[in-house]
């Protein structure tokens, strides 16, 4: 899925024009027990109530594509019968079938390790996705496909602690009872995925709250797919590769430079740019690198021989540059202004004094 077909599902969660048709959950304490299982029809709900399922669901579809939000495919043995994918599909083609829902919280509670009270929190929903005409604009009349799936969201609880609070019944300050708070989801998905404005049923999209929140050992139990890197483990992989190669100073410059250029010419796409391994040994070899065998070799390892990295995860925002204790960031559109020159038989790195230069914060206003 791309962000703008994440945006649209995101859309349709709102009271007045719901698609959700049933909402259900299931509340496990810290001992592991099914304390509470409840289904709710959302045409039921007080408006106010609604629209705290919504945010929660609406939570786990909100991140970059490669930060919190990741496209899984199933393997084609996991939609054999008994399989993770037609598992999901039992379940949505039953439209949460109670027997298979609460079969579906204990394979959860078999693997989703949380050392406090959670929430498994299930939606299905129905979307008449409306048809699109030469410029881009719905219409509305025109719908092609329904859109039928399931979001799952898994939610850590908290204990709240007592406070001081207004009561506007009495018109007094008291103690608000303490409990159980149902936090924001650290891990969701949505099955299936929304690939082309279409139902894609060999595909999901799965959702990490953070790097450190990434549950990957239960996403691969509960899906049967293997998660792509999140962001800070896209980085680190980049970092290790690069350390393999033995480049000097233009050959580095002449990398960022490349890959500033890819990132750049694909700003406006809806998915996010990357590159795959044959990709970026060829710009490795642009760059003059002609050993990346270890390089290759770490690439295999840590993305995946038919993985890619996400270059706003691999990227800085300003190119740095760190000699002997000293730091220089520069835009990636001026990198250009910092030369290297040999004087007296040793490397510096060059940069030309122009108008608006400060030094901590100092305006000079002389050049000598």
């Amino acid at each position: 899925m791309n962000k703008k077909e994440i945006a649209e599902i995101k859309k349709q969660y709102k009271p007045e024009y719901s698609c959700i048709g049933k909402i259900a959950g299931c509340y496990v304490d810290k001992d592991k027990n099914k304390v509470l299982n409840f289904y709710i029809s959302p045409f039921e709900l007080p408006e106010e109530e609604l629209e705290k399922y919504f945010d929660i669901l609406k939570s786990s579809l909100t991140g970059k594509i490669g930060g919190k939000l990741f496209n899984m495919e199933f393997p084609l043995k996991q939609e054999a019968e008994g399989g993770t994918q037609d598992a999901f599909c039992k379940l949505l083609n039953s439209k949460m079938d109670e027997g298979l829902l609460d079969a579906f919280y204990d394979r959860v509670m078999e693997t989703y390790d949380n050392p406090e009270s959670y929430l498994i929190l299930a939606a299905e929903g129905t979307y008449d996705i409306p048809g699109k005409g030469m410029d881009e604009d719905t219409i509305p009349d025109a719908s092609e496909e329904v859109y039928h799936f399931l979001h799952i969201c898994f939610c850590p609880a908290k204990f709240d602690k007592p406070e001081l609070c207004y009561d506007p019944e009495k018109s007094c300050i008291s103690d608000r009872k303490k409990g159980w708070v149902i936090g924001k989801p650290d891990n969701g998905i949505l099955f299936p995925a929304f690939n082309d404005r279409g139902t894609d049923l060999h595909a999901a999209l799965y959702y990490g709250k953070s790097c450190k929140c990434l549950r990957r050992d239960f996403a691969r139990e509960l899906t049967g797919c293997l998660l792509p890197l999140n962001s800070e483990e896209q980085l680190s992989s980049f970092k290790e590769m690069a350390e393999k190669l033995n480049c000097d100073y233009d050959q580095a410059e002449k990398i960022q430079t490349m890959l500033f250029d890819i990132a750049g010419s694909n700003a406006d796409s809806v998915m996010p740019a990357s590159v795959n391994k044959k990709e970026m040994m060829a710009l490795l070899s642009d760059c003059g690198i002609s050993d990346t065998e270890d390089a290759a070799d770490v690439f295999d390892s840590t993305v995946g021989e038919d993985g890619a990295l996400v270059l706003e995860n691999i990227l800085p925002k300003k190119v740095h540059i760190e000699t002997a204790g000293v730091s220089i960031e520069v835009d990636p559109e001026r990198a250009q202004i910092v030369k290297r020159q040999k004087i007296d038989g040793r490397e510096y790195l060059m940069i030309p004094i122009e108008t608006g230069t400060e030094v901590s914060g100092v305006s000079v206003k002389k050049y000598k």
